[in-house]
């Protein structure tokens, strides 16, 4: 056997040993820190800090879609990486948490850098064949899927955010994730439908509240009025 041989052969089985390794290993795709996906608003809240009042509601026709943001550094944790998390929460379960990283704790740090951090977290990574994903900001923008984990379950991405440049660490419980998708969308259609109605009920008020100012008026000035 030539020495090239032996050498294949023994880097194949070093190759097949961290695999095995890796694949014995039980990772946590649930969860970021302390949070884990299908807790309630009150459990997040309190890990947080936040008040659960504090919650930005997405919709209200029930079961309700809900937001809770956090920011590290105002709880007295300057030096986390993290700048800011927000949690969504449908039917009072959290399905979705963002991780923005503080570009000041990741200067100069490459994308195969982020992989490797997020890696030792959550195990063998795989890069997607289509790495452009439409961005959810303001400004149309087109961010980075750098690579992906998790199980049937489980989905936990990192991405490059075009704008601002950040990394950008999203976990999501699948099932809950679809299902508040369709929600989400049943309660647009729904909106879009009444929004007439509203809006005739809006004006139809405005007028209401209009005539009772003036008849107020109206009546304080002729009580009180003197030629």
């Amino acid at each position: 056997m030539t020495v090239n041989a032996r050498l294949l052969i023994s880097t194949f089985g070093i190759w097949s040993i961290l695999l095995t390794q890796a694949s014995a290993q039980t990772y946590s795709f649930d969860r970021y820190r302390a949070f884990v996906l299908d807790s309630d608003l009150a459990t997040v809240a309190k890990v947080t800090g936040n008040d659960p009042v504090a919650t930005k509601i997405i919709h209200q026709r029930p079961p309700t879609n809900t937001n809770l943001e956090w920011r590290p550094r105002y709880s007295g944790v300057a030096a986390d990486a993290v700048d800011v998390m927000t949690f969504k929460f449908y039917n009072d379960q959290l399905f979705t948490i963002i991780v923005d990283y503080e570009r000041r704790h990741t200067e100069g740090m490459t994308n195969a850098d982020m992989i490797d951090a997020i890696s030792a977290t959550y195990g063998i990574f795989q890069i997607p064949s289509n790495p452009i994903v439409a961005s959810e900001g303001p400004y149309g923008f087109s961010d980075t899927l750098l690579a992906t984990w998790g199980d049937a379950a489980h989905s936990i991405s990192l991405l490059r955010v075009a704008y601002p440049d950040i990394f950008r660490l999203v976990l999501t419980s699948t099932r809950l994730a679809n299902i508040a998708a369709d929600a989400s969308a049943a309660a647009a259609r729904l909106d879009a439908e009444e929004a007439p109605q509203r809006e005739l009920a809006r004006q139809k008020k405005q007028e209401s509240d209009s005539n009772d100012a003036r008849e107020k008026a109206r009546s304080d000035n002729k009580a009180q009025f003197k030629p």
